[in-house]
């Protein structure tokens, strides 16, 4: 791409959202490019970019077998647009109403459906006459998000104009701007703060303490993970002795430790093997040439080069992801077999010196050991995340083509595999339920040193460059890239959610911070030039007395900590920083200690229960020596002190619910608040919740994949936000005929009510959702489903007590 086309890019993102949507057509990711166009063709229907994306909508609405939607706006595009769009948009529309569903014309089917994608909608008719193979498409680029340098362009910048297209219609992949100025909405510059040129380090790492952590971390792992594996064995098999005929499985009663730990030996040797082969097939990796490297940023390469000959290692090997998001990570399972692995979102976002701050951050992990702890943990959880993701999508996958009008599959065939593949869900549905938790159970021990190790790359990365500006600019960077590239591909998303533990900054993290700076006018204009306006938006990361609490959940620590110790370290060289921030604490009141015991009263209940058994105990003791023997046996009766934890909890859930999920009273509602006024409230914690109502587009996973929730997001006029959904009554009603659930919704325009809590992360617990186009309504059940918890907990630990059985 040249100079000049860049430039076109990087004033007007909307040019680089087109390109991606024509792109996914090409690649028959047919609802991916509905939800990039549709933004486009209703901003600007007349201008050549928004004609270029509603030809583009035509196809895909027919191709996703939305067949009214591509006539109703190929009758549009006959009224009112320039000569040759009528004319196209006449022909397109004979062609798509002799389509339309005949009697006496049999209907054929077009095949190149591509599975496993639960994006994809079944094709609609095509005519019987064969269309050529499509010449493969490149990789998506990504969005360009930064001007890199504050000097103004030698050459006016091009923008869409409203004049007519020069080219026919069908040839959409070849759009040049023509020369006529326009305003444009977005164009951002980025402060270009000095870098130290001499600098004497700053003071040596101790790594005693990073060493400790990163042991215990897998002396955790491995004590939880025979555990979890038996727990899941006796329990299958208990389900099988439950069914009529099916017998047990003899072999998972035996102890798995032996096998287990061997396994994951074997696992940790290959490692680097195994990433090579998983990344390639799944997400498409591809080999990086070091002099590929050397062209994009010289500096990444010398340091690399550097540090590699100062530790008397092998040069690592480069690997570069075909996605539009940036990501950057390392792999292996020493420091001969890393693998450094970026995508080319990132290569083509960020300036020379700022890729090689990512690439001297993810050198220093290797110098730290701590890639080798990170690699082989993100790996072992990729197993039930690989369950769950594919379980997931095959099932959706197989419904979708069954469910298909026309139907894809022959009659006769399709009488035996309609009913087959209902089933087929029903039991992805608790697998893949299943898989995800073990997925979090098994990633929670890593969050701890997750969040440990980045000061450690980070503080390793200037010593190495002598660049925190240019650090801090990568991160701002990834963080506007991840909102802008991610939420429109479903790949992407499970790419970011399976490696968290690995990326230089945390996906949650980065989506709702991005997004809300990009939306932000001042950011617009002056904020990312002078910082005034990323400084306010990190009020709560560094203000807030609760958040080192409060992010425990979290992979990564607080982008504002973060960012105030690369601020520090521009200090201390002597040098103009990046960001102005500041520590400003906010008053530590009782009331806010009272509202964090309340937040934190399930997790008191654990331990208030933990103390209840022990005072039984005591009593126990009390009793005997007293010789009141028919309550001696209280003392020393295990299953007393592990029923009352589950009981303790309860209560703790119990007393919060009130206080967490108060009844929503319309005239308290906010209507339609600006995320970024909620988003630097410094002195919130998520019980401070505020009801609101907001609209905007839903977006996240499709299909079965989605069906808890677990990434359904709101994107709105001022940014993004992650949404939690738990159905009103139970979840097998998502299976119910007509049942409606949000992942129907994805893409639609929506208006959400419920509870804005600002935590670590941000986030809405769903109240009601309801979808604009036809008033359709979803209810979530997060009161009742707390009560539900809170009474099974109760009802479990008292049967334990009761029973005596652990």
């Amino acid at each position: 791409m040249s100079s000049t086309d860049r430039s076109k890019e990087e004033l007007n993102p909307d040019l680089n959202s087109l390109e991606l949507g024509l792109a996914a057509i090409k690649q028959k990711q047919y609802q991916q490019a509905i939800a990039l166009l549709e933004p486009i063709a209703d901003s600007q229907p007349h201008t050549k970019a928004g004609l270029k994306a509603q030809i583009g909508l035509v196809k895909a609405y027919d191709r996703s077998g939305q067949s009214d939607r591509a006539i109703s706006l190929c009758q549009t595009l006959t009224l009112e647009t320039p000569e040759k769009i009528r004319t196209w948009a006449s022909n397109q529309l004979q062609q798509l109403q002799s389509r339309q569903p005949n009697p006496s014309v049999p209907p054929t089917v077009e095949t190149g459906f591509v599975p496993f994608d639960p994006n994809l909608q079944p094709p609609k008719v095509q005519s019987t006459t064969p269309k050529p193979k499509p010449k493969p498409t490149p990789p998506l680029k990504a969005p360009p998000i930064e001007v890199k340098s504050d000097q103004p362009p030698k050459q006016q910048p091009q923008v869409i104009s409203n004049s007519v297209p020069e080219s026919p219609p069908e040839e959409v992949q070849t759009f040049t701007p023509p020369t006529q100025p326009e305003t444009v909405s977005h164009s951002y510059q980025w402060k270009e703060a000095e870098r130290a040129t001499k600098w004497r380090k700053i003071g040596k790492l101790k790594l005693t303490r990073l060493r400790i952590e990163q042991f215990l971390t897998v002396f955790i792992l491995l004590w939880i993970s025979p555990r979890l594996v038996e727990f899941l064995f006796r329990n299958a098999n208990n389900i099988l002795i439950s069914l009529p005929v099916v017998r047990p499985i003899q072999w998972l009663y035996r102890n798995p430790n032996q096998w287990l730990y061997w396994t994951l030996g074997l696992l940790f040797i290959v490692s680097p093997w195994l990433w090579d082969g998983l990344l390639k097939i799944c997400y498409g990796q591809q080999t990086l040439p070091r002099t590929k490297l050397l062209s994009l940023s010289p500096e990444a390469g010398r340091v690399l080069q550097n540090y590699c000959k100062a530790q008397n290692w092998k040069f690592p090997a480069l690997r570069v992801l075909p996605t539009a998001t940036p990501i950057a990570m390392t792999l292996g399972c020493w420091p001969r077999f890393v693998r450094i692995v970026v995508s080319q979102g990132l290569l083509d976002t960020l300036t020379p010196d700022e890729i090689a701050t990512i690439y001297a951050r993810e050198i220093a992990s290797v110098g730290n050991w701590d890639f080798m702890v990170m690699s082989f943990i993100t790996l072992l959880v990729q197993i039930p995340y690989l369950i769950y993701q594919y379980s997931a999508i095959g099932a959706q996958w197989c419904f979708q083509r069954v469910r298909s009008e026309p139907p894809l599959i022959p009659d006769v065939a399709l009488s035996i595999l309609k009913p087959a593949t209902y089933i087929l869900r029903v039991i992805a549905f608790p697998v893949s339920v299943l898989a995800y938790g073990v997925y979090q159970i098994l990633r929670f021990p890593a969050l701890w040193i997750s969040r440990r190790r980045v000061y450690y790359s980070d503080r390793i990365c200037c010593n190495l460059t002598g660049n925190p500006n240019g650090l801090t600019r990568a991160l701002l960077k990834m963080a506007i890239g991840i909102s802008q590239t991610s939420p429109q591909l479903d790949n992407t998303t499970f790419l970011l959610e399976g490696f968290d533990l690995l990326t230089p900054i945390a996906p949650t993290q980065g989506m709702t911070l991005g997004s809300i700076l990009v939306a932000s006018p001042q950011s617009q204009l002056i904020g990312l030039n002078h910082g005034g306006d990323i400084e306010s938006l990190l009020t709560w990361d560094l203000r807030n007395p609760d958040r080192y609490w409060l992010q425990m959940s979290n992979s990564h620590p607080l982008l504002g900590d973060r960012l105030l110790i690369l601020n520090s370290y521009g200090k201390f060289w002597q040098i103009e920083t990046q960001l102005n921030l500041e520590v400003k604490p906010v008053s530590d009141s009782r009331g806010d200690r009272a509202k964090l015991l309340m937040q934190a009263a399930p997790y008191l209940g654990l331990a208030i229960g933990l103390a209840i058994g022990l005072l039984i105990w005591l009593f126990g003791a009390i009793f005997g020596k007293l010789g009141i023997w028919q309550l001696e046996w209280l003392f020393g009766d295990r299953a007393i002190l592990w029923g009352c934890v589950p009981i303790g909890i309860s209560l703790g859930i119990f007393w919060r619910n009130n206080h967490f999920f108060p009844d929503i009273k319309p005239a308290a509602i906010i209507h339609n608040p600006n995320l970024r006024d909620l988003y630097c409230n410094p002195d919130s914690i998520p019980i401070d919740n505020k009801p609101i109502c907001i609209e905007g587009q839903l977006i996240g996973r499709s299909g079965i994949s989605n069906i808890m929730g677990q990434q359904l997001l709101l994107k709105t006029a001022t940014g993004i936000v992650p949404l939690h959904y738990i159905p009103q009554w139970t979840p097998v009603a998502n299976f119910w005929p007509k049942s409606i659930h949000p992942t129907d919704l994805i893409g639609n325009s929506v208006k959400i009510t419920g509870w804005w809590r600002r935590g670590a992360t941000p986030w809405i617990d769903i109240e009601k959702l309801e979808n604009l186009a036809d008033r359709r309504r979803i209810y979530g059940g997060h009161p009742l489903w707390s009560v539900i918890l809170a009474g099974s907990l109760a009802f479990w630990g008292a049967s334990i007590i009761s029973s005596g059985r652990l």
